[in-house]
């Protein structure tokens, strides 16, 4: 029995039950026997009126993620009965209370992307955030490079859309990149952020330090020759300038395919040193579980064409992805049961 009025605190050992437990209070599962009763409403019989009893914050929240933030609060006001008149404002509060003013927009949305054989990429959607440093995950062959390189502006989906709010530019690390074999080392790197000879000549102290930050984040990936020719680099060097263009380009988001790869370990520890102070969003594909686990603070998993969004770093992602499997393994035995319900309710009436 819950008391209006007071505070609880559920305990108990990890998997003893207290997320499936509350999952059944709040209406989302059912229990194979008993009742929850809300305020006098049974949660089964009557879950409309029961849930507007209920606020609930589960640990994997069930999201729309074609929805923007600002969308999905609307939404929600909506399903509670906020009236009209005052959701707006309710819906401002909330997004001030909890920082989420300038989270309000998607970066894609509805994405499909097939090949004869198989689909790859099946209406998905995501919103990427200042600050958000994403892990893309999933198996060999699920799409996930594809997906960044749709992001990136150099692929095209079958449908759906990508949109770069206010402008935001991208810098895209690719697994093969393409480069022009007579520039030099600093000329290619350069190229993202030299400043045309249109400009004032003001400007050019602008250009000087630009040429600076350049040469910083090359010796920092053990490129101290800048007038090499990109000719003459192995296959591993060539990967370290593209890197190096990635990081200098000054973009807003940061796409990174494989980022570890081709880099020693002072390598890997000043670029996740780097990535965590980064000011922006970072989007990477990387099989370093432990590059991961140090530097994102998301994840969002690629399964079968649809994505997954878990607030969490790599560790945290494996305790969150076995809650949400639970959950789908106990929700489709509830439907097995229904269905076995319904089809002994049907061959009784037959006889």
């Amino acid at each position: 029995t819950i008391v209006k009025g007071r505070i609880y605190g559920f305990l108990g050992p990890n998997g003893a039950g207290k997320s499936t437990t509350m999952n059944i209070m709040t209406g989302y599962i059912g229990a194979s026997s008993g009742e929850v009763i809300i305020n006098g409403h049974n949660i089964l019989e009557e879950p409309e009126k029961a849930k507007k009893c209920i606020g609930y914050l589960p640990e994997i929240p069930p999201l729309y993620l074609d929805m923007t933030v600002s969308e999905y609060l609307y939404f929600a006001a909506e399903l509670k009965k906020i009236p009209k008149a005052d959701r707006n404002a309710q819906v401002i509060k909330v997004m001030e209370l909890i920082k989420l003013v300038d989270m309000k927009d998607r970066l894609i949305k509805n994405l499909s992307k097939g090949y004869s054989d198989r689909q790859l990429l099946d209406g998905c959607s995501l919103a990427i955030n200042e600050g958000d440093k994403i892990g893309l995950i999933g198996v060999n062959g699920t799409g996930k490079s594809t997906l960044l390189k749709i992001i990136a502006g150099l692929d095209f989906p079958d449908s759906g859309t990508v949109t770069r709010t206010g402008g935001v530019r991208v810098a895209y690390l690719p697994q093969n990149p393409v480069f022009s074999e007579n520039a030099t080392v600093l000329e290619q790197v350069m190229k993202g952020v030299a400043i045309s000879e249109e400009l004032a000549e003001e400007a050019k102290v602008r250009q000087q330090a630009d040429e600076y930050q350049c040469k910083t984040i090359l010796t920092k990936l053990g490129l101290s020759d800048y007038d090499q020719k990109i000719s003459l680099l192995s296959g591993g060097q060539k990967r370290r300038v593209a890197m190096a263009c990635a990081l200098a380009a000054e973009a807003e988001v940061l796409i990174l395919d494989e980022p570890t790869n081709h880099i020693d370990s002072e390598m890997v520890d000043w670029l996740e040193s780097y990535l965590k102070r980064f000011a922006g969003a970072v989007l990477m594909v990387t099989h370093d579980r432990y590059f991961l686990e140090r530097v994102v603070n998301r994840i969002v998993e690629l399964d079968h064409g649809k994505l997954y969004s878990y607030p969490a770093n790599y560790s945290q992602y494996l305790e969150l992805k076995a809650q949400r499997e639970e959950m789908q393994l106990a929700t489709e035995r509830k439907r097995q049961s229904l269905y076995r319900k319904e089809l002994a309710w049907i061959q009784r009436g037959a006889r």
